[in-house]
């Protein structure tokens, strides 16, 4: 019975691994109406770790080849922390040279479901469009390339018709951990979304 489990579990494991390893990725040059930065953690101190700062320098690298592009940093605040994520992001993309009328600044989302319903509403209100006008524009996420597939599937859940991502690279002595979490949470997603029939289109 424990090695009929351990290969139900190692199957379910390496069916979820094949989709996070396969998302869809874009260039630098690809065009795009907006951008998606989404956070990743900020310590107690309001610093970002080396992971956010790595999706901060890629999306200013996307930025600086497409400047008519507007960026969403979106991250906020969650109940055991300090600081929210997206002033800080957005403050480090600033130094790196990008238009400060260039970012939207949202910071109350505390999971990626959240990222991009309140993205989507503030891009919304920002440029008055309607919802359905946010979900059908071409969007370029920038996140971990662990984090990337389960961004695109929830952004399509909810109705974004054009999303593509933009990865940044794990440090290889990260790996083995970053991507079991990531296993487990592609898992948890996967039973709300059976279980529950939610994210729902927006």
């Amino acid at each position: 019975l424990i090695i009929w489990l351990f290969s139900i579990i190692l199957l379910i494991c390496i069916i979820n691994l094949s989709f996070i390893l396969r998302p869809k990725t874009v260039s630098l040059e690809e065009k795009a109406d907006y951008l998606l930065l989404l956070g990743g953690g900020i310590d107690k101190n309001g610093k970002l770790p080396d992971s956010v700062l790595l999706r901060v320098e890629k999306a200013a690298e996307y930025l600086q080849k497409n400047p008519q592009v507007s960026v969403v940093v979106t991250g906020g605040r969650k109940d055991y922390q300090e600081y929210a994520e997206a002033p800080e992001i957005k403050n480090q993309l600033i130094k790196r040279g990008i238009a400060e009328d260039k970012i939207l600044l949202e910071d109350k989302a505390v999971d990626t479901i959240e990222n991009f319903e309140k993205s989507a509403a503030l891009l919304s209100e920002t440029y008055g469009l309607s919802l359905e006008e946010v979900l059908q524009s071409r969007i370029v996420i920038v996140t971990s390339d662990f984090h990337l597939r389960r961004a695109e599937r929830i952004a399509s859940r909810l109705g974004f018709t054009k999303v593509k991502g933009i990865a940044c690279k794990t440090p290889f002595i990260k790996k083995l951990h970053t991507y079991v979490r990531e296993i487990a949470s592609y898992v948890k997603l996967n039973l709300r979304i059976l279980l529950t029939g939610r994210p729902k289109k927006l």
